[in-house]
């Protein structure tokens, strides 16, 4: 099974009678939210250019761990939509 492959087969395995192991959930100033997770996630180095999907497999392994409800019912979008651009540089 490929990468995209296993995040799938992750997600459509998440047990509907798990519920998320967080603590406190925070916004901030900008409204983003941050979430305590009763443990320790270890989140490898990732590329800036873009999130290759074997590292995306382990981290959403890990994450369905903590935060089962959230993930849940969610899907894989191989193909980014919308796709890249390129912007051609000008000097």
């Amino acid at each position: 099974m490929n990468s995209a492959g296993k995040i799938r087969a992750i997600l459509n395995g998440i047990d509907g009678r798990e519920k998320n192991k967080t603590g406190a959930i925070f916004l901030n100033i900008i409204q983003n939210e941050f979430i305590n997770f009763n443990g320790n996630i270890s989140v490898p180095r990732i590329s800036v250019n873009e999130l290759d999907y074997a590292t995306a497999a382990g981290i959403v392994e890990r994450l369905t761990g903590y935060i089962p409800e959230f993930l849940q019912g969610h899907d894989l979008l191989e193909n980014r939509m919308p796709p890249p651009i390129s912007i051609p540089f000008i000097s």
